[in-house]
């Protein structure tokens, strides 16, 4: 199987450094291309797309991620799925920055928690009435970056300020929801669950991300879990590969995200390189079954 990793200056992170080498132990042709080198063009024979001053030819599949330092991928991608070329994930899955969660998964009729979009310039007036601490967001984050939970209105600002945002840029305000420091991340694979753990933030921290220091520990979906899950997978998109993250509250669940380009190298700390053969498994299948002529779901 051909295969393309399409990554601005051909960077991979961790995980799909797992990915790349399992595929390639596997006896699969790899290529990784840088996004910001690549140029494409409409001609009489078609769409066309160049690297570096080189024809590219189409691969059997073409792994792509979105995050917010690969934004230029996105036309690209775009010209890619309108020229007939076989991607793993569709340039039309919604945006995955934090307001955009919290509206899909709150109009799904999902639990989420009591959510305030507003600004920091507007924070003292939107919120009021608001019982403090809260948990305040940026729109663009990952791995715990850009969360924070503060005591007031004015630590909330001073937070902003110091990552960066701008009067009028959007910040999200949520009531923390207990237990703090705990968290579910279920990682399913066509929207079915492919291994499940609860997360815990290191004493005295607030965040149990496993790239913050949190700790992984396998754990079991209840039914009820698993289909709000599988709902809100769906409510975004219904990614080939998603982490569903949520806390399991006095409640119920209560869901904050999910990532449509997860990271998995937390989940093999726990679960061993299982999870990385499923993965390169999943990716397998649908690159064979581009190469037979059946185009994949985008």
């Amino acid at each position: 199987m051909h295969l393309v990793f399409l990554s601005p200056q051909r960077g991979l992170s961790e995980s799909l450094r797992l990915l790349y080498d399992g595929l390639r132990a596997r006896g699969h042709q790899l290529e990784l291309w840088d996004s910001t080198a690549m140029t494409w063009r409409v001609g009489p024979h078609g769409l066309t797309f160049w690297l570096e001053g080189h024809l590219c030819t189409k691969p059997d599949l073409l792994y792509w991620w979105h995050t917010s330092e690969a934004l230029g991928a996105q036309r690209l991608v775009e010209a890619m799925a309108a020229a007939a070329w076989p991607l793993f994930h569709s340039p039309h899955l919604p945006q995955s920055d934090k307001l955009t969660q919290a509206y899909r998964l709150g109009a799904a009729g999902l639990p989420i928690p009591a959510t305030l979009l507003t600004t920091p310039d507007l924070l003292a007036s939107a919120g009021a009435g608001l019982i403090w601490p809260q948990v305040v967001k940026a729109a663009h984050g990952a791995r715990g970056e850009r969360v924070a939970l503060v005591p007031d209105v004015k630590a909330a600002q001073e937070q902003a300020q110091r990552w960066g945002l701008g009067n009028d840029d959007p910040l999200i305000v949520q009531e923390p929801i207990p237990p703090l420091g705990e968290d579910v991340r279920a990682f399913l694979v066509q929207g079915q669950l492919l291994a499940a753990m609860s997360r815990h933030a290191p004493p005295g921290q607030f965040l149990a991300n496993i790239a913050r220091g949190g700790e992984g520990r396998p754990t079991t979906l209840s039914p009820h879990e698993l289909q709000l899950c599988q709902q809100a997978w769906q409510a975004m998109g219904a990614a080939p590969w998603a982490g569903v993250d949520f806390i399991r509250s006095p409640t119920g669940p209560v869901f904050l995200e999910v990532n449509l380009w997860p990271g998995f190298q937390g989940l093999r700390q726990v679960f061993g390189d299982r999870i990385v053969s499923a993965l390169v498994g999943s990716l397998e299948a649908v690159g064979q079954a581009s190469s037979a002529g059946v185009r994949p779901r985008i």
